[in-house]
């Protein structure tokens, strides 16, 4: 019986060790955080523990300023800012402008040198072109009384209702303001009235004619802004 040991038996296979891991230097760690218990108190312990600190600088309130939100200028322009000191300019204008205002307010006349605001003829002609006006909304039918009829009616109110709106707040800028604003009225009832004659509405003989009286109050409104001007020019002695 052959009893030769086997072609792959133990002591025939190479013996293959391991390399012995290096051994890391362990060394203290003190920058450690001191261990807390398993159980915190709050949840606003637990938050805190994992707060990245702030240096000392951030923490520390700035004297007498706060900072405002969403800040878009950088330093330099804040710098700049804050050495900034009004023009003498803007004071002259706040003092003429309230002078301005307390002339009008203490005035017993008011724009353009009228007692009342009935007193200025484009008003006066606003008056019958209105009157004449709602005689022909009247006169339209049903289905444009919502439409023509309450539009033409409006402009013919505002020719007069913006004149005497801007005599009694009695200051130049919105009696210039309010006088455009009857203007822009006047030509809104052409446009109207032109309208009203392209759809067969008005023949074009009463158009024409509503159309003239309507330039004149529009010649009357025109003077009536130069009137403005002018007197503002000899208060002030400036081109506006």
């Amino acid at each position: 019986m052959n009893r030769s040991k086997p072609p792959h038996s133990g002591e025939d296979k190479p013996v293959y060790r391991r390399r012995p891991k290096a051994v890391a230097e362990t060394k203290p760690r003190d920058d450690r955080p001191p261990r807390r218990d398993a159980k915190r108190s709050s949840a606003s312990e637990s938050s805190s523990y994992h707060r990245r600190p702030q240096s000392p600088s951030a923490r520390k309130p700035k004297d007498g300023w706060i900072k405002p939100k969403n800040v878009w200028r950088n330093s330099t322009n804040k710098d700049r800012s804050e050495k900034r000191v009004p023009s003498s300019r803007a004071k002259v204008q706040t003092n003429s402008e309230h002078e301005q205002l307390v002339a009008s307010a203490t005035s017993k006349r008011g724009p353009g040198d009228y007692e009342k605001f009935g007193d200025i003829p484009a008003h006066k002609l606003g008056r019958a072109l209105r009157s004449r006006l709602y005689k022909v909304a009247g006169s339209l039918s049903a289905e444009e009384s919502n439409n023509l009829a309450s539009r033409l009616k409006y402009a013919a109110t505002t020719v007069t209702a913006a004149l005497a709106t801007g005599f009694g707040e009695g200051s130049f800028r919105t009696g210039v303001s309010r006088t455009l604003e009857s203007r822009g009225a006047l030509l809104a009832i052409q446009d109207h009235l032109q309208q009203m004659a392209d759809t067969e509405m008005l023949d074009q003989e009463k158009t024409a004619e509503l159309v003239s009286e309507v330039d004149k109050v529009i010649a009357a409104v025109n003077d009536y802004l130069g009137r403005l001007v002018k007197k503002s020019k000899a208060e002030t002695g400036t081109k506006h």
